[in-house]
């Protein structure tokens, strides 16, 4: 066949992709942001771009985008340069087959029409050195190239026109811009993916720092004290005569629905089994996941009858226990309020959290042998229950233990 005639047919699908696929790229971009709002859609990605000026957006390039005086106009954007926004500040969803395959007849998106020309072009792209192609070729390649263009909106008009005008002296440029339209992509995508592995990097760095300096340094969360009365439970459990006391169990259950009272207060002597029970309790609501949190006095132990301490370890065990809850803790210890006093303390660690919290199912605090709380003559902690626990949100129930000398039945019925 004639070279001159080879030659020519392959500068024609040069052409028919640098013009009227540009007028197609073009097009995809008014669809996205019209011409009406393109300044104010580049101002709005001005940082995004910045970040490719120079090394893939040339001075000429930008001007166009920026124009010191006037407005943007699409109508001068080179090829590559709309391939450069279609890319960058369009986000269209990536086509099916993904944009580096050909996608299937069925996948009609705008997406998969930009990623045929682009496709397209790459395969006339590796005929560049020979630069021909027989008549079969070319009218079976123009056909398969107008498909997409002319759903971009290319009037199939204007893709005969071109076919059967003159070739232009210029023909060896269309050769050169399709050259320089995909070397342009490759080294953007180049450097994209270097830029990618440099942040992706920079993360896994930044965290593996946070890890280190969490471990290092403890949260004010994680400072808190915690009592552990799991031995505890698990000896008191074991004296649980199984299948008793099934009537007080179904009068706890309603109570912890009732909207009326808030507190139980299980009254009885020494030795009575009130620990056993309360024990019981903790390991039933616990696996409900109703428990929020529980604390065992006892006078031997000077810390676990310290109320900074029970407030703290209450706060600890409901960081675990009630959803959400140690967020909202952290977010209430940043602010860095006094904790002195015990009302404090209180208002802290145990309130504020509480009602940050949206309305959910009841949930129960079990606090046992109340009595064994008290130093000398008087109980701070039941004093702190008195003055500041019907602060607490409705859905939060307190289990009270204790002994009658302690008469807590009366100072809650008389507050």
């Amino acid at each position: 066949m004639d070279p001159v005639k080879t030659k020519a047919n392959y500068s024609r699908v040069c052409q028919l992709l640098v013009d009227k696929g540009g007028d197609a790229l073009r097009g995809a971009l008014h669809a996205k942001h019209p011409p009406s709002t393109l300044a104010a859609v580049l101002n709005a990605n001005k940082t995004t771009l910045k970040k490719i000026r120079y090394s893939v957006i040339k001075p000429s390039q930008w001007d166009l985008l920026f124009p010191v005086s006037g407005t943007p106009d699409s109508n001068n954007f080179d090829i590559t340069l709309l391939a450069i926004l279609l890319r960058n500040i369009c986000g269209f969803p990536s086509p099916v087959a993904g944009w580096n395959a050909m996608p299937p007849a069925s996948d009609t998106s705008i997406s998969a029409h930009i990623a045929r020309i682009k496709i397209f072009r790459n395969e006339i792209y590796g005929h560049i050195p020979a630069a021909q192609y027989d008549d079969t070729t070319f009218e079976t390649l123009w056909q398969e190239i107008s498909k997409p263009l002319i759903k971009l909106g290319i009037p199939q008009q204007d893709i005969d026109e071109l076919k059967e005008a003159p070739l232009s002296p210029e023909e060896e440029s269309y050769i050169e811009k399709l050259k320089k339209w995909k070397e342009l992509e490759d080294d953007f995508l180049s450097k994209l993916n270097d830029i990618e592995k440099v942040v992706l990097n920079v993360g896994n760095q930044v965290l593996e720092l946070r890890r280190i300096v969490e471990n290092l340094v403890p949260s004010q969360v994680d400072q808190l004290a915690k009592f552990d009365f799991t031995g505890k439970i698990d000896r008191l459990c074991q004296k649980f005569p199984n299948g008793t006391k099934e009537w007080f169990f179904d009068e706890l259950s309603s109570w912890l629905d009732d909207k009326e009272s808030r507190v139980m207060i299980l009254t009885a002597g020494p030795g009575a089994g009130k620990s056993v029970l309360s024990a019981k309790i903790c390991v039933q609501y616990k696996k409900r996941g109703k428990l929020a949190g529980y604390h065992f006095c006892d006078f031997r132990n000077s810390d676990s009858r310290n109320p900074h301490r029970i407030l703290q370890s209450l706060a600890s065990q409901m960081c675990d226990n009630i959803v959400g809850f140690r967020d909202k803790l952290i977010e209430v210890l940043r602010r860095q309020h006094s904790q002195e006093s015990l009302s404090d303390a209180f208002r802290v660690l145990i309130n504020d959290p509480l009602h940050a919290l949206c309305r959910r199912e009841p949930m129960l605090i079990v606090v046992d042998a109340l009595d064994e709380s008290k130093t000398d003559t008087r109980s701070e902690f039941l004093e702190l229950i008195l003055e500041n626990f019907p602060e607490l949100p409705e859905w939060i129930k307190i289990f009270i233990s204790s002994t009658p000398e302690l008469q807590v039945q009366n100072k809650l019925h008389g507050s």
